[in-house]
């Protein structure tokens, strides 16, 4: 699924910025967007695992919020780390959130 093959691309791309050094020494907002970043590939996977429509829907919603979740945590280290650019990553997290979206509404 394109979709899947997207948010993991989005996951090294979150990897990368956390590598940073003013960022790595804030545990907990690290930790954080690289749990928010996986989650969307795993709720893409679990959903489609569970065999119905209905259901798959349903953790697309998930993924969708956590995009959302990835997206305020980049708003967070832009406002905190001037060093760390973040625009590119968070257009790569909206076009993959209207992806989804888009994605979801063809499940009937």
């Amino acid at each position: 699924m394109r979709i899947y093959k997207l948010s993991l691309e989005g996951v090294k791309y979150v990897f990368k910025i956390t590598k940073s050094a003013s960022l790595k020494s804030n545990f907990s907002l690290n930790d954080q967007i690289l749990r928010a970043s996986t989650s969307i590939s795993a709720n893409i996977a679990e959903g489609y695992g569970r065999g119905s429509k209905k259901e798959f829907k349903y953790f697309l919603t998930i993924s969708i919020g956590s995009v959302n979740e990835v997206k305020a945590f980049l708003d967070i280290i832009s406002t905190l780390y001037s060093d760390i650019k973040t625009e590119e990553i968070k257009n790569f997290y909206e076009r993959l959130g209207k992806q989804i979206w888009t994605f979801r509404k063809t499940i009937k």
